[in-house]
């Protein structure tokens, strides 16, 4: 059962790491904002070391 939460984990990394499809006109602004992108990041960071080890933050997201 916990190899196939890490193996899910992966796959969802690697989803995640693939480019999006670029729009046929390049957009004069970023789709996403730089200080946007990086809480995303350290989201998902945050959901995989959740789910490999059970570890959750202190304080009101976590236990």
């Amino acid at each position: 059962m916990r190899r196939l939460a890490i193996e899910s984990a992966e796959a969802r990394m690697r989803e995640a790491a693939q480019p999006l499809s670029a729009p046929s006109s390049p957009p004069s602004e970023p789709a996403i904002p730089e200080p946007v992108e990086r809480v995303l990041k350290i989201g998902v960071a945050l959901g995989l070391i959740h789910e490999l080890t059970g570890w959750s933050p202190p304080g009101p997201f976590g236990r």
